[in-house]
């Protein structure tokens, strides 16, 4: 071996340690006790995919049909897929970015784990409890990424990295760079966990039959996702997130009548239903009068009523007979609790009896809408966060998992092979 084959060599060996070692140490970052801990499942899954990618990369590195372009290519395509999860976590080292996305973190796993521990042993509970990862980005509308969607659709230099089979490995939801300075935006995050609900427990075909077996119009049927998500919403914080959303529907018209959305007044009808359910007659009257715009015709309130009806009572098989409006909410008494602690943040007081992390940012959603301005002059929104802050609780959220782990490098394994598939066959 020549000089220049021993320095290629080692070159390339430098390529491949380039993403290896950074694994390792973000690995490192998320064990219990270090600040990516409340992430550990989530780098462990992707950290795992990548690792067992270049441990391929480097057996293969000698392989004379690749040239050292293409070599390069693929390392710096594999820093590329890394990178879509490195710049969101990055934020977690950032002091003023890393103190809110704890609280959205907190918050979507507090609406997202009522429904893991109700869940049925036939869903794989190593998937269904992997938290959702909350992301700022500059979507103006919320969305929810669920696991096993596409995360990179383009930048890929090599040809193998744009055959590459590029999956979300967990849960995730984005939500605008403002939502940093204003809660109520939040709230939105209940929504989205409801659609990853509907994913992880494969509840779609659920809320079809039930929508189906309500005697309504088929036009439902193609409304029940996100129908199912604003309920959730409603389920999660109650009527905090009903009014929240008639603000942003009729500010922004949000996704409102356009094919998977409902008509706005539909929307706003669902909400105010749910709510009547969940709270009573006498929350639901005060939600109305929220909502400017007139309501739909009797027959079409009528169809809203047996929808709500429908997918709040369920029983869901896979929630293991389970209502929605059971053991997943937040219950009468921090429902009763959120307006007392609401008047508490306007007057610049932390309400101390507040426990759950769906109250405190319920009760300072009230606030705002009670009176926005003495909001930002008695600091509630700093106030509601600093709160959720102060009962994170220390350790990981999940544990390693042997069939994870070793589905992920599997995943890796495969990925590296099709791009050597493709490779020899361009040779």
């Amino acid at each position: 071996m020549s000089r220049l084959d021993e320095r290629r060599r080692v070159e390339w060996k430098h390529q491949v340690e380039s993403l290896s070692n950074e694994l390792c140490l973000w690995e490192q970052q998320a064990m219990a006790g270090r600040p990516l801990e409340k992430h550990h499942s989530q780098v462990r899954s992707i950290v795992t995919m990548l690792q067992s990618f270049a441990k391929e990369a480097g057996v293969q590195m000698q392989d004379a049909t690749c040239s050292i372009d293409d070599r390069q290519d693929i390392i710096l395509d594999l820093h590329h897929a890394w990178d879509f999860f490195r710049s969101k976590l990055t934020l977690r080292f950032v002091e003023w970015t890393r103190d809110f996305l704890t609280v959205a973190d907190e918050f979507a796993w507090a609406c997202y784990r009522p429904a893991v521990e109700v869940g049925s042993d036939r869903v794989d509970h190593a998937i269904a409890i992997e938290p959702p990862l909350v992301f700022l980005n500059r979507s103006r509308t919320p969305f929810a990424q669920l696991r096993g969607s596409e995360f990179l659709q383009f930048g890929m230099s090599s040809e193998e990295g744009r055959r590459w089979q590029r999956e979300i490995p967990f849960p995730m939801i984005g939500i605008p760079w403002y939502t940093t300075r204003h809660v109520p935006d939040l709230l939105y995050v209940a929504h989205e966990v409801g659609h990853h609900i509907e994913d992880r427990f494969d509840l779609g075909d659920a809320l079809i039959e039930r929508i189906a077996s309500a005697g309504v119009s088929a036009e439902w049927l193609d409304w029940s996702g996100e129908v199912f998500a604003d309920i959730y919403g409603c389920v999660s914080v109650g009527e905090a997130y009903a009014v929240t959303l008639f603000d942003a529907i009729l500010n922004a018209g949000m996704g409102v009548g356009t094919g998977k959305y409902p008509p706005a007044p539909l929307r706003a009808r669902v909400c105010l239903a749910a709510v009547e359910r969940i709270r009573g007659r006498a929350v639901a009257s005060e939600v109305a009068s929220h909502w400017p715009e007139p309501w739909p015709a009797a027959a079409t309130s009528c169809e809203v009523e047996k929808v709500v009806d429908a997918l709040l009572a369920g029983p869901y098989e896979a929630l293991n007979g389970h209502t929605l409006y059971g053991r997943l909410g937040l219950g009468s008494q921090a429902f009763e609790n959120i307006h007392d602690a609401g008047t508490l943040l306007l007057r610049g007081i932390t309400p101390s009896f507040l426990q759950d992390v769906r109250a405190i940012i319920a009760a300072a959603v009230l606030a705002f809408h009670r009176d926005p301005n003495k909001f930002d002059e008695q600091g509630a929104g700093d106030k509601a966060l600093c709160k959720v802050r102060s009962l994170v609780r220390h350790g990981v959220r999940a544990g390693a998992n042997a069939a994870e782990q070793e589905q992920a490098q599997t995943v890796g394994r495969a990925l590296f092979h099709a791009v050597a598939e493709q490779r020899s066959g361009r040779g």
